[in-house]
């Protein structure tokens, strides 16, 4: 009984025609005829985007932990230093910490809830929590 419902697996092919789009699809025909070019361009594009990666990757300094901290140390500091608070140019200009390196570290400051900022006249103001006059 179950021979009838699954055939054999050598059996014969159907008699009826296949439609020839069901054999032959023309994507297969267009990348089989032009396999010369588009393997070796995908073989490029993967190479340069790998390169890429790897010089992206060479030009991101890192910065020691003890460097870090130092600035860390600075930048509160400063903020204790004047209790109403410093703006984030200010604070570049006190201790020298480059002004991406400082919106990192404030914004870890802040994360570890050590600063707040506040926005005073439009602009944002780094503060130490707690110590606020």
């Amino acid at each position: 009984m179950l021979a009838l419902f699954f055939p054999v697996l050598g059996a014969a092919p159907p008699d009826y025609p296949r439609p020839p789009s069901a054999t032959e699809p023309k994507y297969l025909e267009v990348l089989e005829s032009n396999a010369h070019l588009i393997y070796p361009a995908l073989a490029v594009l993967a190479l340069v985007l790998i390169a890429l990666g790897i010089i992206q990757a060479l030009q991101r300094d890192e910065v020691t932990p003890e460097t870090k901290l130092e600035w860390k140390r600075l930048v509160i500091a400063e903020l204790r230093r004047k209790l109403s608070g410093r703006t984030h140019e200010e604070l570049c200009q006190a201790t020298g910490v480059p002004p991406r390196r400082l919106a990192a570290l404030l914004e870890e400051l802040r994360r570890d809830a050590i600063v707040e900022p506040r926005a005073e006249g439009g602009r944002q103001v780094w503060r130490m929590r707690g110590l606020s006059p």
